[in-house]
């Protein structure tokens, strides 16, 4: 399922939940995604205490599954973004040659 949100942060991570909880009602839901500073901030663990409130683990209305940090084969996408910062590092790292400058 998917939400817009005009940017990735704790209170968009809430209100998807809410979303889906809303449109899932009366189930139980899990979800896995990754370990996002946004998906494991203490708004989100608030919230995740008002949902499940006192329910014996195996009853939880709203169970969150972390990947494991920078495990490609869990979330292959990491392996996407550790090239893609590889290189953006390899290109701030290089120094630009006397020909390659651009005078104003």
């Amino acid at each position: 399922m998917l939400q817009t949100a005009d940017q990735a942060d704790s209170a968009a991570t809430v209100a998807f939940l809410e979303h889906l909880q809303a449109h899932y009602s009366n189930k139980r839901l899990w979800v896995v995604w990754d370990n996002a500073s946004y998906h494991t901030s203490q708004l989100v663990k608030d919230y995740l205490q008002k949902v499940n409130g006192q329910l014996p683990e195996n009853q939880w209305l709203l169970t969150l599954i972390g990947l494991a940090t920078n495990a490609p084969e869990q979330n292959p996408i990491e392996d996407v973004w550790l090239q893609g910062k590889t290189q953006i590092r390899k290109q701030a790292d290089s120094k630009p040659s006397p020909k390659s400058r651009i005078t104003l």
